[in-house]
């Protein structure tokens, strides 16, 4: 793989502030505010009107996702080397414009961040080069997906649109996405470039009749009146659901716990001294060590309670939490493999997680692979026996741990703490190993969140599983 050699044009517009510029203040569509028009005509009036909705503020889980997909598309350019970054603040349209008609003025055969503006219409495109013999132009958009899909044929057909509509002569139209038959260290198959160009062909036509109507319902001073239906939550969810929708009650907690018959037969196949496993994973976009694909769920956390296997005796808690070092799961497997030894019964919450981490742990530690079988023979799922004989009002018709366990064990709760859910500890995770280095105050704070939550989880199963066994 090359790196990419980037000029950066930050050229200077004359024309002044862009506050100042002809067009400021009147709608004007973005390749973003496009795809969020063809979902619904509210959700796009609703986005540009009101910019400061609370429903529009960025959660950190958003954050995450745009963060790595800007990792992904900084990458991506190293693929198609040599290029010029129009290098402008967003904001700064005609003065993007300006610079990209100005690197290709000068010859310039490979753009980044190419900004283009039609009959209202502003879009930036990730990768603009010229085709082998100059007969035209390769508009490349890239995605941090593994797969093309749906969605992204009208984000490329747009561009398409305006590109031609000033006079560019692009003659395919492509998207760059994540192949996940690559794996590290050799990354040279990390990208692969799809020709959607018949696909864009197909969707074309459309594209006039949509932006003129776009445009038109966003001069308009009240949002429009659309009906609601799977376009709610079909390609995205709306952010605006609750305002169409309202917001539906929660299930009622006066209800009946109802037990099922066969739940005393589920526990009987638990042989003691039961144990219970909680990984806590990773899953980088971009894959940082041997073997590892494009969004490979890497286990770096684990806790694990060993019940006593006589009444009196004492629960043991084992815990591990990767450094910021080479590869951990090498050191992770043998942690794991020594808390397990001699356990019974090993105790998950929807094993096909767990015995999935553990599968591909057999693959990148081989000299531990038996000792890992060993513990994905004795796995027990929880969830199912849950499924099967349980129901509680208090579960509000889910069945995830974060509402299972609260409802049965009131003291075992995950509201209160610093990291209380899956999500937030996977990005914490990926950022405490792989983001910046933070600093000794921070990183122990941090780690000590992360463990507290890993160690809620494996209490938590012991706590559902002591209430099961006082029914049962």
């Amino acid at each position: 793989m090359r790196p990419a050699t980037l000029h950066r044009r930050p050229l200077a517009s004359p024309r002044g502030p862009a506050k100042a510029r002809r067009g400021h203040g009147t709608p004007h569509l973005s390749k973003t505010r496009f795809t969020s028009g063809l979902q619904c005509h509210r959700l796009l009036w609703w986005t540009v009107n009101e910019p400061t909705a609370p429903e529009l503020e960025t959660s950190a889980e958003l954050e995450a996702v745009f963060d790595q997909g800007a990792r992904v598309g900084e990458l991506a350019r190293t693929y198609i080397p040599g290029g010029e970054l129009i290098d402008l603040p967003y904001s700064d349209m005609e003065g993007r414009v300006d610079a990209t008609r100005a690197a290709i003025a000068a010859g310039e055969r490979v753009i980044y961040e190419a900004a283009f503006r039609a009959n209202g219409v502003f879009v930036s495109v990730d990768i603009l080069h010229r085709t082998p013999r100059a007969t035209g132009w390769t508009l490349t958009e890239v995605k941090s997906t593994t797969k093309v899909k749906t969605a992204h044929i009208p984000d490329a057909a747009v561009q398409t649109h305006v590109l031609r509509r000033v006079g560019l002569p692009v003659v395919r139209t492509e998207l760059m996405h994540l192949n996940r038959a690559c794996r590290h260290p050799d990354l040279s198959n990390l990208f692969t470039r799809a020709d959607v160009s018949e696909e864009v062909a197909t969707f074309l036509p459309e594209v006039p009749g949509e932006v003129n109507a776009q445009l038109t319902m966003l001069g308009r001073s009240t949002p429009p009146a659309v009906t609601t239906g799977r376009h709610c939550t079909s390609p995205y969810e709306c952010p605006f659901l609750a305002r169409c929708h309202g917001v539906e009650p929660s299930a009622p907690l006066d209800g009946e716990v109802v037990i099922r018959p066969g739940l005393r037969d589920a526990l009987a196949e638990l042989q003691a001294p039961v144990a219970h496993l909680d990984f806590e994973t990773i899953n980088p976009a971009i894959p940082v060590w041997p073997g590892c694909r494009p969004y490979d769920q890497i286990p770096v956390q684990f806790s694990v309670h060993v019940e006593p296997a006589r009444r009196g005796g004492e629960t043991r808690h084992f815990e591990w939490l990767a450094e910021r070092a080479d590869d951990p799961r090498p050191a992770l497997a043998r942690a794991l493999v020594r808390a397990l030894r001699g356990a019974g019964s090993i105790v998950v919450y929807s094993q096909p997680f767990e015995e999935g981490r553990l599968r591909e742990l057999q693959e990148a530690v081989p000299d531990l692979a038996e000792e890992l079988q060993s513990i994905i023979d004795r796995l027990f799922d929880l969830l199912p026996v849950m499924r099967a004989h349980v129901r509680h009002p208090g579960f509000e018709g889910h069945f995830s741990l974060k509402n299972v366990a609260p409802a049965l064990v009131p003291h075992l709760r995950y509201d209160e703490m610093e990291i209380g859910d899956g999500g937030t500890a996977s990005r914490t995770l990926e950022a405490m190993l792989l983001g910046p280095r933070l600093k000794a105050a921070e990183n122990q704070r941090t780690r000590r969140a992360l463990l507290s939550y890993c160690q809620q989880d494996t209490r938590a199963t012991m706590g559902v599983l002591a209430w099961l066994r006082e029914l049962a």
